[in-house]
């Protein structure tokens, strides 16, 4: 083992003594941060999505480290052209404990490159939600680096020169940069879809593609809602199903509620709903058909300001029947919607309309 030792400490002195590349290295990861992270962020944030920088940087790290690892790899094409490996490979070394340094070798470069790129993103703003993650996290960048490096080693041993590296790095930033979804953090989370919609064709009951008609689908884009529970034996609100428009809230605890009576029942939820959005408590379907019971300000609303427990006042309109509320029981539900806020301006009369000042009754029963 003592090659591979050797190997690796050689890739590793020849990164120490680059104080250039180590620099510019980094100009990159900077780059995106300054232009993508300030530069979108407000925008992000507008949209309910929070924090931009929280869901670039781990981006950033991963192509800190991926784009280490392939240009470590890739130095074998020098050492070919300068004729270190043709000494290399003559010598009484088996050719595993060769590549096996090498990778080793390009793979601590690696993970150095990235914790240098962590502590930039630390620098703007990145923070880590809960060290029980780090470890996963860890162990993440030990094997994109040792891929990527291996990667790259297979790709210096192949090309002739260094211009094809442009096109393997242009292959790696487009798998990097593909959308996707914030990971999930150690906070408690709601993940809503948002309201945008894309036009899609309707199917026929042929299945043939509908010229004419055209519905509306939900994207997959969306919010992130953190939630603290204030009891940690009443259960997060989920969808129960796939789809579904809202999430099931429960009661914290025990109740009942008198023929015609209301109650505030709390949840033992906090959430903070992002700006631009609210939470809209509403009733449960089957607790009004079967029991009477439903919210009786529906739909309540939750502010995004709003960082008091979540309560949901609840009546009974059975004339005869008490209903009794068990804690952990589906109470309500709650469904998350984007606002418009409004400029309100005084005017001295409004706009004539042909309806006018009809109302309460006025287009009739049929």
């Amino acid at each position: 083992m003592g090659a591979v030792y050797i190997l690796w400490l050689r890739q590793l002195k020849r990164y120490s003594r680059a104080r250039a590349r180590i620099i510019g290295s980094l100009g990159q990861p900077l780059l995106f941060l300054l232009a993508l992270g300030f530069g979108f962020g407000p925008t992000f944030r507008k949209a309910g999505g929070g924090s931009y920088i929280q869901f670039l940087s781990p981006g950033i790290i991963a192509m800190g480290i991926l784009f280490t690892g392939l240009f470590s790899g890739i130095e074998v094409l020098w050492d070919r052209q300068f004729g270190f490996l043709k000494e290399t490979l003559v010598a009484p070394v088996s050719r595993l404990h060769i590549v096996l340094g090498r990778t080793l070798g390009g793979a601590t470069i690696a993970l150095i490159q990235g914790s240098l790129v962590f502590g930039v993103c630390l620098i703007a703003g990145f923070r880590v939600e809960s060290l029980a993650h780090f470890p996963l996290a860890a162990a993440f960048m030990v094997l994109i680096s040792l891929a990527f490096t291996a990667v790259g080693t297979v790709f210096g041993s192949v090309f002739e020169d260094m211009q094809a590296f442009p096109v393997t790095c242009d292959v790696a930033q487009s798998l990097v940069l593909r959308r996707g979804r914030p990971a999930r953090g150690a906070y408690a989370r709601l993940r809503v879809r948002g309201g945008r919609g894309s036009a899609r064709p309707k199917r026929d009951d042929g299945g043939v593609v509908g010229r004419r008609e055209l519905v509306l689908l939900p994207d997959t884009a969306m919010i992130e809602v953190k939630v603290q529970r204030l009891d940690p034996a009443v259960p997060l609100p989920r969808y129960a199903h796939e789809g579904d428009a809202g999430v099931d809230l429960y009661a914290a605890r025990d109740l009942t509620v008198g023929p015609g009576a209301r109650v505030l029942v709390p949840t033992g939820l906090k959430m903070a709903i992002p700006r631009g959005y609210e939470g809209q408590v509403r009733p449960k379907s089957g607790l009004a058909l079967k029991h009477g019971i439903t919210v009786l300000n529906t739909p309540g609303t939750v502010d995004a300001p709003y960082r008091g427990e979540v309560g949901v006042i609840v009546i009974n309109h059975d004339p005869v029947a008490a209903y009794e509320i068990k804690k952990g029981e589906k109470i309500a539900q709650m469904v998350f919607s984007r606002v418009e806020c409004a400029s309100l301006c005084e005017v001295q009369e409004l706009d004539s309309t042909p309806r006018g000042a009809g109302g309460y009754g006025s287009t009739g029963k049929s």
